[in-house]
């Protein structure tokens, strides 16, 4: 099974960006491909593409710093990171505070 042990850790799932705070996404590509990485708000609307490309296998690493794709800063709310890789999808939970 490729997925096993390729699991996407969040450092700083809770975070306030308008203080300096980012949260930081590690993610293992399972097989080199096409990888996207987006956020979306509670309703699904979408926010944030924080990567979509080509990407070969192992880890790489991203933040976000609490904005959209337009630079404005996001309510606080709940957001889901929508993580679609070569033969799978993760979907991760980030809390963005005051």
């Amino acid at each position: 099974d490729l997925q096993e042990g390729f699991k996407t850790t969040l450092a700083n799932n809770l975070f306030s960006p308008r203080s300096g705070g980012v949260s930081r996404i590690k993610f293992n590509v399972p097989a080199s491909g096409k990888v996207s990485m987006k956020i979306y708000d509670l309703s699904g609307r979408f926010v944030r593409t924080l990567y979509e490309g080509d990407a070969v296998a192992g880890y790489l690493q991203k933040t976000w710093n609490g904005k959209d794709d337009d630079g404005r800063y996001v309510i606080p709310s709940v957001y889901f990171l929508h993580y679609v890789y070569p033969g799978g999808k993760e979907v991760r939970r980030i809390g963005v505070k005051k």
